[in-house]
């Protein structure tokens, strides 16, 4: 009773409605639970068969490792040199500096993913500017040798065109110490 009299001075509805508002609301909650429960089961019966799932054979489907890598802005690309000594597999002097960064990126990139673990990009410092380069670093006689026989032994279809054509030039890789 005084509830209800409180109710009325706040602009409130009687309790009688507010009990039938409940059960709607009740109903409706049921209806919500029943359906996160069906979404839930329909996924974990479906399993990733739809979509592809990016997990291999005998891994997770969610990377929560992280797989060792720093954490990094999205979109900037790594350009610390690993080692001070590295061959220059290609420069882009003449190109617009993001267009070289995104090209430098790029090439790095499938180098990687060809077996040079330590080609980056690196921004050289030149008399005009910063050049964007593509670094291969390495350390020591016999890892400069073997980078060295990595990279010739690259496939004919690089998919950058000045790399292709650094690459039947004399000299070719050149040697840089980096400070």
């Amino acid at each position: 009773m005084v509830i209800d009299f409180v109710d009325s001075l706040l602009g409130r509805s009687s309790s009688r409605a507010r009990r039938d508002d409940r059960r709607g609301q009740k109903v409706s909650l049921w209806v919500l639970l029943v359906g996160v429960l069906v979404a839930f089961g329909g996924g974990f019966f479906v399993g990733g068969r739809f979509g592809g799932s990016a997990a291999g054979p005998g891994q997770a489907g969610l990377n929560a490792g992280g797989g060792g890598r720093a954490p990094e802005l999205v979109g900037e690309v790594d350009t610390a040199p690993i080692d001070d000594q590295a061959y220059v597999v290609v420069a882009y002097p003449g190109l617009v500096a993001a267009d070289a960064k995104t090209r430098a990126d790029a090439l790095a990139t499938w180098l990687r993913g060809q077996g040079l673990a330590k080609a980056k990009p690196y921004p050289y410092p030149a008399a005009t500017g910063t050049m964007w380069v593509v670094a291969v670093y390495f350390r020591g006689a016999s890892e400069a040798a073997a980078t060295v026989a990595k990279l010739r032994a690259l496939p004919e279809s690089v998919p950058d065109e000045i790399f292709m054509q650094r690459r039947g030039e004399e000299g070719w890789p050149l040697p840089l110490t980096i400070r």
